[in-house]
């Protein structure tokens, strides 16, 4: 979110080549502190939790732990659609950054509810990861679509 003035003023300049080198740099420092935020959760689940749960005790802080372990899972993929909602703000695409946010927010985590509901609270905790994923896949498929970043196709009809 703080490179969108960055983004945007170089956007609205006509500098197509400025925009996609901070963008480089956005989505690789965004991938880098995600897969290494993952990593620590992931390997450090009983560390984190007792930051939070001095007093737990046996099967409860157990089961923080494991809750940790899945949801790191997130921040492998998150950071993507993020990133690429803040950049298609940033280049005047309100109604795609409006769907991945929407669907992040609400469509995906109710379809998955649903289809990871007998899974109990392992699904509630997967909800995140799953969620995460679709998401970056939406995002990905926004930034093939949109013509005026140099990919899809040269007329679109929906993305705007």
């Amino acid at each position: 979110d703080s490179l969108q003035p960055a983004v945007g003023y170089n956007w609205g300049a006509g500098e197509k080549k400025r925009v996609m080198a901070i963008e480089r740099c956005c989505f690789t420092a965004s991938a880098l502190l995600s897969l290494v935020s993952a990593a620590v959760i992931y390997l450090f689940p009983g560390n984190l939790a007792s930051i939070f749960m001095q007093e737990a005790s046996g099967s409860f802080f157990e089961g923080a732990a494991a809750a940790l372990r899945l949801f790191s899972f997130t921040y492998l993929t998150r950071w993507f659609s993020f990133a690429t909602q803040s950049f298609m703000l940033a280049v005047e695409k309100p109604v795609p950054a409006s769907l991945i946010s929407v669907s992040t927010a609400l469509v995906f985590p109710v379809l998955l509810v649903i289809l990871l509901w007998p899974l109990g609270l392992t699904g509630l905790w997967l909800n995140f990861a799953g969620t995460s994923a679709l998401a970056a896949v939406l995002a990905a498929v926004i930034l093939w679509r949109v013509p005026e970043l140099g990919k899809g196709k040269e007329k679109q009809e929906g993305i705007s």
